[in-house]
């Protein structure tokens, strides 16, 4: 699924590029973010039963499946909240 929410990225900024990662507890995160300047675009991270879409400005989408995530990236925050 995080493939499919990394190539929605790319479709709506064709420069995002991510990184992955494991907190100290364990939980899993992804970040993107724009490869010409570096910003963040958006990140996703598991905390406990829940994962959380945060974006660059701090709003945030709580689910319990990752394909609710690949919806708010293909269309718009918005749709997502």
């Amino acid at each position: 699924m995080l493939e499919q929410i990394q190539r929605a990225f790319r479709e709506e900024r064709p420069e995002t590029q991510c990184k992955y990662g494991v907190t100290d507890a364990g939980d899993p995160w992804t970040a993107f973010h724009d490869a010409a300047n570096g910003s963040p675009v958006a990140k996703i991270a598991r905390i406990g039963a829940f994962y959380f879409l945060i974006w660059a400005d701090e709003t945030f989408v709580r689910a319990t499946s990752l394909s609710r995530f690949l919806d708010a990236v293909r269309h718009g925050r918005a749709h997502a909240a």
